[in-house]
């Protein structure tokens, strides 16, 4: 009996863990065919605050699981985890209960962290 407890102990935990760690995992990027600099001023900036900075989710106020994405310092920090979690390839897809964003704005996002996350 005993044995059997020490092995569901060590079960949860590992099917604990196994998420936990997917979900800070470093997305890999895809090379995307966009050559033109993402501006983050005219797409980036508008993309997050409209699906993901909004009240009650991870605007400054809310922050919701502690996140805040309503900077350029915010979005920029969490770019990878944001990126994992549009792919739905984090914990939960983002937007959390909205439809998917369409691959072409996942793509941008892509390329703006391929570029190097440039505050322009």
């Amino acid at each position: 009996m005993k044995k059997f407890l020490t092995f569901l102990s060590v079960a949860a935990i590992t099917a604990v863990s196994i998420p936990s760690c997917t979900k800070d995992k470093a997305p890999e990027l895809i090379t995307t065919d966009i050559t033109d600099t993402i501006s983050f001023s005219e797409k980036i900036g508008p993309l997050i605050h409209i699906n993901c900075a909004t009240s009650g989710c991870h605007d400054a106020e809310t922050a919701t699981s502690g996140y805040d994405l309503s900077s350029f310092q915010g979005i920029s920090d969490n770019a990878s985890m944001m990126l994992n979690a549009m792919r739905g390839q984090g914990a939960v897809q983002m937007p959390y209960n909205l439809p998917a964003l369409p691959d072409s704005s996942i793509a941008q996002f892509e390329a703006w962290i391929v570029q190097g996350k440039l505050n322009n």
